[in-house]
């Protein structure tokens, strides 16, 4: 199973971000321990193929999210993605392209205690 995590990156170095995202992604493989990681955090922007101006840069980045997310069968929700404009958008993805999706509670327990959702289905019955 291949595992996307959308998670608030904004005011983050990528240090931290990937700390969080290492930290989730030992919990599923605890579970699925077949799990693979989709590659979400990109330094792809520093040589863009493309003249970006810095007000627009989010909107690229949020293009290449997309582009991984559609090679994960399971995305995982970071605690705050309620409150980043692009972890919202791709919570919308996911579930208009029926994606299974876990999110992380706000207390940052961990996995404990994930809502689920795939066209009614549960991760427990995926699994």
């Amino acid at each position: 199973m291949k595992i996307f995590f959308s998670i608030p990156m904004n005011g983050k170095s990528k240090e931290q971000i990937n700390d969080n995202m290492a930290s989730l992604f030992d919990q599923i493989k605890q579970t699925l321990p077949e799990a693979e990681l989709v590659e979400s955090v990109f330094d792809e922007y520093e040589e863009l193929p493309i003249e970006i101006t810095d007000k627009n840069i989010g909107v690229y980045c949020l293009g290449l999210a997309l582009q991984a997310m559609a090679k994960a069968d399971l995305v995982v929700f970071a605690n705050g993605w309620q409150t980043a404009r692009g972890c919202r958008i791709e919570r919308m993805v996911a579930e208009q392209y029926g994606k299974l999706i876990l999110e992380v509670p706000r207390n940052n327990a961990g996995l404990v205690g994930l809502s689920t959702q795939y066209t009614g289905q549960t991760l427990q019955k995926m699994i």
